[in-house]
C-alpha cells in the first residue's frame, strides 16, 4: 500500500500516542511506568496522546507519514509521526530576549507539568532524563545548546511498519526545514533509531544511560557551512 507523509492534525494525536507507546514498549515504557506504580493498560497512550496533541495546538511541527487505499487514495492506517521543534529565535533580538531563563532543573520540571500524566508515571525518573539530555547538550553547543538547530522531538514508527521506509520520510522532511533555513538538525537516540540517523549522516555527539536505556545526542551539520563561514 502506497505511503504518503502529511502535516498532522489533532485528531492524529490518539495514533501517534499509540504508536509511541508501542515503538518504547520494551524500553523506555518499564522504566517511565514501572510495575510498583500499577500502570493501567492505557496509561501511557493517554499521557503521550495528551502530550502529542498539545504540542500541535501550540503549532510544534508535526508530521504523520498514512498507508492508504491505491483504489480511492482514501487513508487506511497512520504509520508514524514525527514532531520537530524549530529554531529558537536568534540570541539578542527581543523574542529571544522575552525568553524565561531557567536552569537546566527547571526546564525539567517545567517540561514535565505541561503533562503531569497519570500517577503510574514515574515524573521524578523523567524530569531526571529531561535534565541530564538538557545538560549534555549544553556541554557540548554552549549555554544555548540546540536553540539555532532544528531539533527533532520525537519520531516513532508503527512497528507493523517497520523496514519501508517510515522513518526516513519522517527524517527527510526535518532536514530538508533546516537545509532551506542553513541550520544544523539535533536529536537524541535511542539505539533502535540510532542507525537511521547515522546512515542520514548524523554523527555522535554524547552517550549516557537514560531511563535505564542508552542515548545518544546526534547532530546534522549543514554541509558546506565551515566554507561559506
Amino acid at each position: 500500500m502506497p505511503l504518503q507523509l502529511r502535516q498532522a492534525t489533532e485528531a492524529d494525536a490518539p495514533a501517534c500516542g499509540r504508536i509511541a507507546t508501542a515503538a518504547f514498549v520494551d524500553t523506555l515504557s518499564p522504566t517511565l511506568f514501572p510495575p510498583h506504580l500499577n500502570p493501567g493498560p492505557d496509561d501511557e497512550v493517554t499521557w503521550r496522546t495528551q502530550r502529542t496533541a498539545r504540542r500541535i495546538r501550540e503549532g510544534v511541527p508535526t508530521l504523520v507519514v498514512v498507508e492508504t487505499d491505491p483504489d480511492s487514495g482514501k487513508e487506511i492506517a497512520v504509520a508514524g509521526f514525527a514532531q520537530w521543534q524549530k529554531p529558537y529565535p536568534p540570541a539578542g533580538s527581543e523574542e529571544e530576549e522575552k525568553e524565561e531563563v531557567l536552569d537546566a532543573a527547571a526546564k525539567a520540571k517545567k517540561e514535565a507539568e505541561k503533562d503531569p500524566g497519570p500517577p503510574s508515571l514515574d515524573v521524578t525518573v523523567f524530569e531526571l532524563a529531561v535534565q541530564i539530555m538538557d545538560e549534555e547538550t549544553e556541554k557540548a553547543f554552549g549555554e544555548r545548546g540546540y536553540k539555532d538547530m532544528w531539533y527533532l522531538m520525537m519520531l516513532a514508527v508503527d512497528p507493523q511498519f517497520n523496514r519501508r521506509g517510515v522513518g526516513k520520510m519522517l527524517l527527510r522532511w526535518g532536514v530538508d526545514q533546516a537545509t532551506a533555513d542553513k541550520k544544523d538538525v539535533f536529536l537524541v537516540a535511542t539505539p533502535a533509531g540510532r542507525f537511521l540517523y547515522l546512515s542520514a549522516g548524523f554523527k555522535d555527539i554524547w552517550h549516557r544511560t537514560l531511563i535505564n536505556v542508552p542515548h545518544t545526542g546526534m547532530l546534522w551539520e549543514l554541509p558546506g557551512k565551515e566554507a561559506s563561514a
